[in-house]
């Protein structure tokens, strides 16, 4: 289902969505992806950078280029694409968005988030919300400098949230063009609220102030792979094992004035829901898309899409509306330039930054 309000009629959902004759693999998005899967055939370049910033802050990006050429090929200034994780923290599963941007977008990087890594021994931890969107920031700034063009947003689920924080805020030191959130995590579903997770919050609670150690919480995960997944194998793991810390961090990012961001956004702004979302509510996608301030807005609903639909058969199509959504808007990037005053070197606020 596609809102009428999409300025252009992107392809389809009618028909089957049939899935592709080659798989990828799945990188890391949730704890159901530790299964190590069959060797695929690569469809991109992909390798890592490490980017050392003036504030002293180390990034971690990930970046793609088309398979057979060399990534000194690529343009030197443009819009950049940056993908955002939501928990799992990394951005391996980019490739499948990859393979059908970088024809039209070639200046693409994937932003590898400490914070929110699967693995406990290369998370960071998360003390508060402002860190999670002051990274984000920092990897938009850099590509910003780098390649001298906006940046466009395709943030997914926790990193969909932040993003939507981050660009609800009355100025940015960077200017956006285009954003893409896929499965935002506004809300949690209704049914992971329950009276027992509460009490175990308030537990933990209670044992930080008798200054005993936290237990961490396991939260059931609602999209483990399903009979309308037949493509999917079992995996061992499924639920989640967060810190109490990381749990009231999730839960004041998604209540701490979402919706209030969400109308102040002017980006351009696609919202992609999964039809078939059990960790994040899909009513609160749809009400985000309706408060959105942004005058061109979109929202391309997937039939079967779950939460973590990112590596599934379904993110084969949204990849190409995706990509053809932001091939719908007139092109602006050329407007947006760093001021003759600004240092690329100074990564503090810009005092006439993009609004």
């Amino acid at each position: 289902m596609i809102s009428p309000s999409l300025p252009f009629p992107i392809a389809s959902q009618r028909r089957p969505l049939a899935p592709k004759a080659f798989t990828l693999p799945r990188f890391g998005n949730t704890p159901l992806e530790s299964a190590q899967p069959e060797k695929p055939i690569p469809t991109v370049h992909t390798d890592t950078l490490k980017i050392t910033r003036p504030s002293g802050k180390t990034l971690s990006l990930r970046r793609w280029w088309p398979l057979g050429s060399n990534i000194e090929e690529r343009p030197k200034t443009g819009p950049t694409v940056l993908v955002v994780p939501g928990y799992g923290g990394r951005t391996g599963w980019g490739a499948k968005l990859a393979e059908k941007l970088l024809s039209s977008h070639p200046l693409m990087y994937g932003v590898n988030i400490p914070y929110l890594d699967i693995d406990p021994a290369q998370r960071e931890p998360l003390k508060h919300t402002q860190d999670l969107m002051a990274y984000i920031q920092e990897a938009a700034q850099w590509a910003h400098e780098e390649h001298k063009g906006p940046i466009i947003f395709i943030s997914t689920s926790l990193g969909a949230l932040a993003t939507t924080h981050l660009l609800g805020a009355p100025q940015q030191s960077f200017p956006t063009d285009r954003a893409v959130f896929i499965a935002p995590a506004y809300r949690p579903a209704p049914h992971l609220l329950s009276t027992r997770f509460y009490t175990r919050l308030i537990w933990n609670k209670a044992r930080a102030m008798m200054g005993l150690k936290p237990q961490n919480i396991t939260v059931k995960n609602q999209d483990a792979p399903t009979a309308s997944h037949p493509t999917q194998k079992k995996k061992k793991t499924e639920s989640y094992t967060l810190s109490p810390t990381m749990v009231l961090q999730m839960l004041s990012l998604a209540y701490g004035r979402t919706f209030q961001k969400v109308q102040a956004m002017t980006t351009p702004t696609l919202i992609v829901i999964p039809e078939d979302d059990k960790t994040c509510s899909t009513q609160a996608m749809q009400h985000a898309f309706e408060l959105l301030g942004s005058q061109q807005k979109g929202l391309l609903v997937v039939p079967k899409g779950r939460h973590n639909m990112v590596m599934d058969p379904e993110m084969d199509p949204a990849s190409e509306q995706i990509r053809d959504w932001l091939l719908s808007l007139e092109p602006r990037w050329e407007k947006f330039q760093l001021p003759a005053h600004h240092d690329p070197k100074d990564s503090s606020p810009n005092p006439t930054a993009f609004g």
